[in-house]
């Protein structure tokens, strides 16, 4: 069975008729049709799916370096890393944090406390740590 034929068949499962799914579905099959004519080995369709992975999570291919043109000031005195959108710092000589590396599950959702911001040092690779998950009955209160 080809690849692409493994992909319609999956994909008719969890297409519900609607026009949203409809196009979702074909957009994904193009894309493994396109991934198919490549015409990979197993060693280089591995590679080659992590790192799609990787750039449509937003997750850079080799870790950060902390150098100053990474980070862009999105408001005055606070920096977010232009190649991982979760890396951020408070000034450009205070240590930056992934504000993803920890979540605390809500009623409503997942959220981050940047009260335990975790300092993260460079050179950095996002995406290498586990996500810690606290169970909360009432969502706190925002400031």
């Amino acid at each position: 069975m080809s690849l692409v034929v493994y992909a319609e068949q999956e994909l008719a499962k969890i297409n519900s008729g609607d026009e949203l799914d409809e196009f979702m579905v074909a957009g994904i099959i193009e894309m493994v049709k396109i991934f198919s004519a490549m015409e990979h080995s197993g060693s280089t369709a591995q590679w080659c799916r992590g790192a799609l992975h990787r750039l449509l999570n937003f997750q850079p291919l080799t870790p950060l370096t902390g150098e100053r043109d990474e980070w862009i000031e999105y408001v005055e005195g606070k920096f977010q890393n232009r190649r991982c959108p979760t890396v951020f710092r408070d000034a450009i000589n205070l240590p930056a944090y992934d504000i993803s590396l920890v979540l605390y599950r809500y009623p409503d959702g997942l959220i981050t406390d940047p009260a335990l911001h975790t300092p993260i040092v460079f050179p950095y690779t996002p995406g290498n740590y586990e996500f810690i998950e606290k169970e909360y009955e009432q969502t706190p209160e925002t400031k």
